[in-house]
């Protein structure tokens, strides 16, 4: 894991980075995990796999279009499923306003804090504290708010990033809903957006505790139990058939809508990042809207709508073109069959940020056909990096392609 960070709780406890898989014994049931007198445990949900694509769906990759392509570039890539887990500690501490689950003896649960990381590699930013040396100390009050048995699913990317809300945060909610041996226990956030508790009441989670986060780090809050599960470690990137659960449950609840368009595109222009910076611009993006209303295509800007309307956008679609980012999320409600053309910048195929194929991987598992289109780009004159590593992701990168080409891509599909 790097090298450990150190952090005391009032008492002088040292806390290190801790390894789920390695810390907490494995149980052979929920009952058992929750039941079998062990203050730990973990219980594997589904085990991990390596599949290709085609197995998934036979169609889901034949091309790719744009003058360019990743060295890495297969019309049959795997998609790798990492084990699907749920771990539980007994008097544990819950950072909600970044997703972290630490122990009463000091260990920092690598899994809940995998997104919180990209912000606070040295766990610095948490309340209470205070960076002596290598050392990260934290002072907990000791009127700190108690809880009782509650479930922690969303990670620190998923509180204002919609894509990791509906893929990192959502299948655990999906996965153990209806489970008997956790009714007892309640689903905990920072406090919800009107979107975020829309998608938990399509899952059944009607009255979620919220926790109100007064800045951007606080409160650190202890419950008597904390179940949380290595989804929250970026699902996306490695993710099982949970998302034909996420699906199908949340369609079967969902309000009808008058919604219906056979060619969608996402726009991107007019989108702010939650800090109020605007990334990923596409340079040519307006004149490729206009080429694509002569199409017939119908530019939608997902936030202008509900997420029943969104839904039922991506539901009804049989084509659907889009820019890599969040906004691709609702390709989880496309019909089998649907085709999805995603405009990708170089910048983002790195190795580092698992070749940006999460779309391939919903595409994939729920039947949909995956064409990409890569274009080039322009690095940002600000590089974004976290511990000396640049984020390309994060970065206020251009990007820019021949509007005709990609049309003639479109039109030939």
């Amino acid at each position: 894991m790097g090298s450990e960070t150190k952090v005391t709780v009032n008492s002088g406890t040292t806390l290190r980075r801790t390894d789920e898989f390695e810390a907490l014994p494995a149980s052979s049931s929920i009952s058992e995990m929750i039941r079998g007198g062990s203050e730990r445990a973990r219980y594997e949900l589904a085990p991990a796999s390596q599949q290709h694509a085609s197995a998934w769906y036979p169609e889901a990759v034949a091309s790719s279009g744009g003058n360019l392509r990743p060295s890495w570039w297969s019309d049959d890539p795997i998609i790798e499923s990492a084990p699907m887990c749920l771990f539980r500690l007994s008097g544990a501490y819950f950072a909600p306003g970044f997703g972290i689950v630490f122990s009463s003896e000091g260990e920092v649960m690598v899994r809940s804090m995998a997104q919180a990381a990209t912000a606070t590699p040295d766990l610095a930013l948490l309340p209470y504290t205070e960076r002596t040396g290598e050392e990260t100390i934290i002072r907990i009050p000791r009127d700190v708010r108690e809880m009782d048995r509650i479930i922690v699913s969303m990670p620190w990317g998923a509180i204002t990033n919609y894509g990791h809300f509906v893929l990192d945060c959502l299948p655990i909610v999906a996965a153990v809903g209806d489970e008997p041996e956790l009714e007892r226990y309640r689903f905990a956030f920072p406090t919800l957006k009107p979107w975020q508790r829309r998608h938990l009441e399509l899952l059944g989670v009607e009255n979620p505790l919220e926790v109100e986060v007064l800045d951007s780090c606080g409160p650190i809050l202890r419950a008597s139990d904390v179940v949380w599960s290595s989804c929250m470690a970026s699902f996306i990137h490695r993710p099982n058939a949970t998302y034909r659960v996420i699906r199908d449950k949340q369609l079967s609840r969902k309000r009808p809508t008058s919604l219906s368009f056979e060619k969608v595109y996402i726009t991107r222009r007019g989108f702010v990042s939650p800090d109020g910076t605007t990334k990923r611009i596409f340079l040519s993006e307006k004149a490729l809207e206009r080429r694509l209303r002569q199409l017939g295509f119908v530019v939608i800007d997902p936030v202008q709508y509900t997420v029943d309307e969104q839904i039922d956008i991506f539901r009804h679609a049989e084509l659907v073109v889009g820019c890599s980012g969040a906004g691709l999320a609702n390709v989880l409600y496309c019909q089998p069959g649907a085709t999805v053309v995603e405009i990708t910048p170089m910048r983002m195929t790195a190795q580092v940020l698992a070749r940006n194929l999460w779309v391939l991987n919903i595409c994939s598992i729920v039947g949909c056909k995956w064409r990409p289109y890569y274009c080039a780009d322009s690095p940002p004159e600000k590089p974004v990096f976290v511990a000396g590593i640049e984020q390309a992701e994060r970065g206020g990168f251009s990007f820019d392609c021949d509007v005709e080409d990609l049309i003639g891509y479109i039109e030939a599909l």
